[in-house]
């Protein structure tokens, strides 16, 4: 995780800044190349996700969400 955001932050997508009171704690915040970049990325991802969804059944859509759903969660565990 710390390889992706020193990137991030390399290519001026996030700034990482010491929390106020927690000093050990540093908070990560979009920049606004960061807010352009994920804007850019959300219009180009939406018609691919409209082309590979349109392709399956509510019911698969259903499924697929759930399936996706508990891959974040098994991120968010770690």
């Amino acid at each position: 995780m710390m390889m992706v955001l020193k990137a991030l932050e390399e290519q001026g997508l996030i700034a990482r800044t010491p929390h106020e009171r927690h000093r050990n704690v540093l908070e990560v915040h979009l920049t606004g190349a960061g807010r352009e970049a994920l804007h850019v990325g959300r219009e180009h991802a939406e018609p691919v996700e409209q082309r590979f969804l349109a392709a399956m059944s509510r019911t698969e859509q259903s499924t697929l969400r759930a399936l996706l759903q508990r891959c974040i969660e098994a991120v968010d565990r770690t």
